[in-house]
């Protein structure tokens, strides 16, 4: 059965009479974390359990992969993280062979020989993704004393071929063919386009951050602009100095912008997407193989290029760590000549 509690929340029970003829109630899992058929499935289960003698009402003290999940992590990274959604139809995708073996018995041999297989699809780089959401999983319940043991602690990740991705980045052909086709296609429609490449060329900010943009993040007086951890992929909150370009931008789509949302959409609140027309903008200017991710990426490789150190370059871009901005590094050749030149200097 389904039950809807005052707080809203929707839990699925199973409601059964026991050999002493108690009716007992028992807790599921919550309703998002299920589909009707996987909790009829697990229903099966429980009763499958009762009918042998099992008190399925006691607390096991060795779960059962998928009981812990379902019990534990799930609803917590559902709660917590942003995209506790995708990490639980990963774990459920990948690793769903596992979910029937108690955790304490999980054998890394036999995950050793899921990662053979799986590597036979997709790349090392994804199954160490799919391996780190399982791990993470199971590492959380350790630190709070849910379980006794990390099975899967001491299995290393996959050898990447190469973990350095190609940096996208406009060159000053296909800059000024950009910004031809912006003017040109303004001069017609005068919408959101334009200010909205400006303003991702000329501060970095994410797609998904500039759409959930308000006007009280932007403060024209003191040239910053705030993008809120919410709507980024860190989860932290930084900011970011407007350039003459970037504040321009915004003064001159506030004459235009109405409501809340700086780029809202045509009913006023917040635009989905802008895919469409970033394609039909490219192939005007005749631009290929960029994505609007690859803006964020421009902006980066620009500082680099004009010598911005590699730190400046992780706060401007909202990095948590210097590892994301180190696939910059290359575009600064000649800051790693100086930095060696100096033991000429001290010779």
């Amino acid at each position: 059965m389904l039950r809807v509690e005052p707080s809203g929340n929707k839990l699925y029970y199973i409601d059964y009479r026991k050999k002493d003829g108690r009716r007992i109630a028992h807790k599921l899992g919550r309703a998002e974390l299920f589909t009707v058929a996987e909790a009829r499935e697990k229903a099966r289960e429980f009763l499958a359990r009762a009918a042998l003698g099992e008190d399925i009402g006691k607390k096991r003290n060795d779960p059962t992969l998928g009981e812990y999940l379902d019990e534990h992590y799930f609803p917590w990274v559902s709660a917590n993280r942003k995209t506790g959604s995708e990490t639980i139809a990963k774990i459920k995708l990948c690793f769903s062979f596992l979910f029937g073996t108690k955790i304490k018995d999980i054998d890394a041999a036999r995950v050793e020989r899921w990662r053979v297989e799986r590597l036979q699809k997709v790349k090392a780089s994804s199954v160490n993704r799919d391996m780190t959401a399982l791990k993470a999983a199971i590492n959380w319940g350790y630190k709070r004393k849910i379980l006794g043991a990390n099975p899967l602690f001491q299995l290393e990740s996959l050898q990447e071929r190469d973990s350095q991705p190609l940096v996208r980045y406009l060159s000053p052909d296909e800059r000024a063919r950009l910004t031809a086709a912006l003017d040109e296609r303004d001069r017609r429609s005068a919408d959101h386009l334009k200010p909205m490449v400006i303003i991702s060329l000329n501060t970095g900010a994410r797609r998904g951050a500039l759409l959930a943009l308000r006007w009280a993040d932007v403060d024209m007086d003191k040239k910053i602009l705030t993008l809120r951890g919410e709507e980024g992929k860190s989860g932290r909150t930084y900011y970011v100095p407007l350039n003459n370009a970037a504040r321009d931008a915004f003064c001159e789509w506030r004459k235009r912008s109405k409501g809340e949302f700086v780029f809202p959409s045509p009913g006023g609140g917040k635009m989905h997407d802008c895919r469409s027309s970033f394609k039909n903008l490219l192939e005007k200017a005749g631009i290929e193989n960029f994505r609007w991710h690859d803006m964020r990426h421009d902006f980066a490789s620009q500082l680099v290029m004009k010598g911005v150190d590699l730190n400046t370059v992780r706060e401007l871009m909202g990095h948590a760590d210097l590892k994301m901005t180190l696939r910059y590094a290359h575009l600064a050749p000649e800051m790693k000549a100086k930095a060696v030149g100096v033991l000429d200097e001290a010779g």
